[in-house]
């Protein structure tokens, strides 16, 4: 699911609406190494005080910055991939941050295997078991990270600008690209907030919100398909199963894959039989998608639907 800055949930009527794009069921991880759970490590974060919002500019653009694609570039730039375990009153245990770990590997392994039948790939840099630095916990002091979306962007920026040295990442793997995996320890619809074109600096840095369960409560885990599904929006993939103006997504693309790709991942995250497949992402990646997160120039579809042509590799931008 993708949020653009000027759209708000709306309430039950939007729930219900996406609770398609969940599923159910159960896995036991071990331990994860290097990300330690909250009660166990030192917390970092930045509260939102009065004094921090009176205080607060709009962030300048710097050189490194790319103003068509946002932080997250291209698939194959080698973006850093940071996960943020956002304390929102539950504590973070080691199961659970190794069962985000897991699954954000399965995600990433078969993401760069499907580009390769494209001829791209998905090179990100993700592991925090491998370099603990790829992980941050986080406290802030906001009653719901949905209600309002400026003041959640806004208060985590500050956060993560005392808790990680994204750009020292950066330089350390030679690249541009940096994007932050936010999870959520709730059932929620997973979402990203992705750079437009024409957006101010502040929201620049783009990231995936990604609940720890689905809205079946707190025994249905999210799976790798939601998790592959929201990384692609930070490379420019579309929301393929309802309408949207600013992308030209028509009801005609729309029901185009529904027809044709009934198991297109940017459709949905379940499986044909209703539920989430934990051990891998069967989804299959259409052309349609394929082309807006760049691994190929053109396809066919375009013909038929050039609302959906880019000006730009792998940018959104609004109408």
């Amino acid at each position: 699911m993708r949020l653009a800055k000027r759209i708000l949930f709306t309430g039950t009527a939007l729930l219900l609406c996406c609770f398609l794009f969940t599923g159910c069921s159960f896995l036991s991880l071990g331990v994860l190494y290097g990300m330690l759970p909250r009660q166990d490590s030192q917390s970092s974060g930045a509260s939102p005080d009065s004094s921090f919002w009176d205080s607060w500019e709009e962030p300048a653009w710097e050189d490194w910055m790319n103003p068509s694609t946002g932080s997250a570039t291209y698939p194959e730039s080698g973006t850093v991939l940071i996960s943020v375990y956002l304390d929102t009153g539950l504590d973070w245990t080691a199961q659970d941050i190794a069962r985000t770990q897991q699954y954000l590997q399965i995600a990433v392994e078969d993401l760069d295997e499907k580009g390769q039948r494209y001829q791209g790939s998905m090179d990100v840099v993700y592991d925090s078991r491998q370099d603990p630095r790829l992980a941050v916990n986080l406290s802030l002091d906001l009653p719901d990270v949905e209600e309002n979306l400026q003041l959640t962007n806004q208060a985590l920026d500050a956060a993560l600008a005392e808790a990680v040295d994204y750009r020292a990442l950066m330089e350390d793997y030679q690249t541009d690209s940096v994007a932050f995996l936010v999870f959520l320890n709730d059932s929620g619809i997973s979402y990203t907030i992705p750079y437009y074109q024409g957006d101010g600096a502040e929201w620049y840095l783009e990231k995936c919100y990604l609940y720890l369960y689905d809205l079946g409560g707190r025994r249905n885990y999210e799976g790798p398909a939601t998790y592959a599904h929201e990384m692609l929006h930070l490379f420019g993939a579309w929301d393929l199963y309802e309408e949207n103006d600013d992308d030209g997504v028509t009801s005609q693309v729309v029901d185009y894959i529904q027809e044709e790709y009934p198991a297109e991942l940017m459709l949905t995250t379940y499986t044909v039989w209703g539920g989430y497949d934990y051990d891998s992402v069967p989804q299959v990646i259409s052309p349609l998608t394929a082309y807006a997160i760049g691994w190929i120039e053109d396809c066919q579809e375009l013909d038929w639907f050039p609302s959906l042509i880019r000006q730009e590799r792998c940018s959104f931008r609004y109408g």
